[in-house]
């Protein structure tokens, strides 16, 4: 279900809500005319319980990519093992959504049950490879959190994705989310967790991800994920 937000706030409103996220980074990615009149906190899932989890990582891998006119597919010669962490540098080429069918193939799994996405955009090209992949059987769930900002500023391209995927039963919605990670838990039994600077579709940047095999870091990120579609009101 994708999540519409219609109601606007006074000056005075956007002022306060301004005050109050000072110590947020992007708020250039806040666009202030949707906020559903909650707290900032409400708007931003901070209203959460509190939770910490010590686990200790056995190996560091670090990775430089931006030396070769590669992707980031070429460049990942394997995937960490658990209890492993790969940090990364990418060029100006990365494309989010390459990644999943790359790793899906080194893991050697035949689909993903489950796969989260947030972002602050993506792509029409993310949006049919995206399409294809649940079609094709080889993404199960779906569900992907883009940003307010994105939807209002690339109305056409958001709009492309609630045409193809919604009725593929991809669950999409949009709120104040700056966060980038993606989400694969797949038919091997295998739970990867990216956490990166990059958005879904390449921004011709330099960026910087992990990639991490965790069970307990994908559902920590679930959790997330899923607080954001019970605080906007989206159902699966």
């Amino acid at each position: 279900m994708t999540v519409t937000v219609n109601n606007s706030i006074s000056e005075q409103e956007a002022t306060a809500l301004l005050s109050e996220l000072a110590q947020v980074e992007s708020l250039d990615a806040l666009v202030l005319s949707g906020h559903n009149r909650r707290t900032p906190r409400m708007a931003l899932g901070l209203d959460a319980v509190p939770t910490t989890q010590r686990q200790k990582v056995d190996r560091h891998l670090f990775a430089d990519w931006r030396a070769r006119k590669q992707s980031v597919v070429d460049h990942l010669k394997a995937l960490p093992k658990r209890g492993e962490v790969l940090h990364a540098i990418t060029g100006g080429d990365y494309n989010g959504t390459d990644i999943i069918p790359a790793i899906m193939d080194m893991a050697g799994a035949r689909k993903a049950v489950e796969c989260y996405i947030t972002t602050l955009g993506f792509s029409d090209n993310n949006v049919r490879l995206l399409g294809s992949m649940v079609e094709g059987g080889q993404i199960d769930k779906l569900a992907i959190v883009a940003s307010y900002y994105f939807a209002r500023a690339s109305k056409a391209i958001y709009q492309t994705a609630e045409r193809e995927l919604v009725p593929r039963g991809v669950r999409l919605m949009h709120c104040r989310c700056h966060a980038k990670t993606i989400l694969l838990k797949l038919d091997t039994g295998h739970h990867y967790v990216i956490e990166t600077s990059a958005n879904l579709r390449s921004c011709v940047c330099a960026e910087a991800l992990t990639l991490t095999e965790d069970a307990a870091l994908y559902r920590f990120y679930r959790r997330f994920i899923e607080h954001l579609f019970t605080q906007q009101g989206a159902t699966a």
